[in-house]
């Protein structure tokens, strides 16, 4: 459990979000965290970041069925696009911005 996040009451997830890759915290200013979904297989999932021009700014290999801090200290304030996928089928996008 994140100690930045604090517990509510709602006991309602969707489909979306149980089986996304979820970053946090969004705005962020130097580590991002990036949860996997259950759902990816037990291989290596690459994670591209573009910035808002599409340029390739940062690579990253993480273990599936894991979660990850990401520096971002390097990068300029800004809107950015993380793509995670696998040898398989899985494949998503999330914006983040780096404040």
């Amino acid at each position: 459990m994140n100690p930045n996040y604090t517990e509510c009451g709602v006991s309602s997830v969707t489909k979306h979000e149980k089986e996304g890759v979820l970053l946090y915290p969004n705005p962020a200013s130097n580590v991002l965290n990036l949860v996997l979904p259950e759902k990816v297989a037990v291989e290596n999932v690459y994670c591209d970041i573009f910035d808002i021009q599409g340029n390739l700014v940062k690579k990253d290999v993480i273990p599936s069925g894991t979660q990850k801090q990401i520096d971002i200290s390097i990068l300029f304030a800004g809107q950015y696009l993380v793509r995670c996928y696998d040898a398989s089928k899985f494949n998503q996008s999330v914006k983040f911005i780096k404040q």
